[in-house]
């Protein structure tokens, strides 16, 4: 049997409206047992988040900058799946610090079709911003804050690649901010035969 060496953990539960503990098992129980493994099998553990642990400041004009320096810094984490999240993070690091697990985390933005093809997730009804999009189309209208506020459209397969290249750092940098291209363009491609 081959070892395994590296630990890509992609798998959450990324419903913003859940019952019970339904987040924390996935998200928070499963990267603890990942966590277990990982130490027993002398593996490194690369973990993908989001950026939405960062939350929003208690005092909306505080401006202190939230990077892959920080982990908490006052913010408001509002949901449940953000908490979750943010959870996790916690005990890797806690990880990586206590016991010298080699971990990497991935905070990625507002993950979205691929840039590719547009294919896009399958959970569209359950995601808050997806629904908030939809509400706005509906009522063909936008709050003002919206309509002057950046988004971050995170193409899932550029993300996936960012990823992997970023997977090639040393152990000195360990939580990464994974953002697309600058200015790049969305454009649907034919699929050559």
């Amino acid at each position: 049997m081959i070892g395994l060496g590296t630990i890509i953990n992609t798998a959450a539960n990324v419903s913003h409206f859940a019952y019970g503990d339904a987040l924390e098992k996935v998200n928070v129980k499963g990267v603890e047992n990942l966590i277990a493994y990982a130490k027993e099998h002398g593996c490194s553990l690369f973990h993908v988040s989001t950026i939405s642990v960062g939350g929003i400041s208690a005092d909306r004009q505080d401006k202190r900058i939230f990077s892959e320096k920080n982990l908490f810094i006052g913010q408001d984490i509002f949901n449940q799946y953000i908490y979750t999240k943010y959870l996790a993070e916690y005990k890797l690091l806690r990880a990586a610090v206590d016991d010298g697990l080699n971990v990497k985390i991935f905070r990625v933005g507002n993950l979205q079709g691929r840039r590719s093809d547009g294919e896009f997730q399958m959970n569209r009804k359950s995601n808050a911003f997806t629904r908030q999009l939809m509400s706005y189309l509906k009522l063909e209208c936008v709050p003002e804050s919206v309509y002057h506020a950046e988004v971050n459209f995170s193409p899932v397969d550029e993300t996936a690649n960012n990823i992997v290249a970023l997977s090639t750092t040393g152990r000195n940098a360990a939580v990464f901010h994974v953002s697309p291209k600058k200015g790049a363009k969305f454009e649907k491609t034919k699929n050559k035969k």
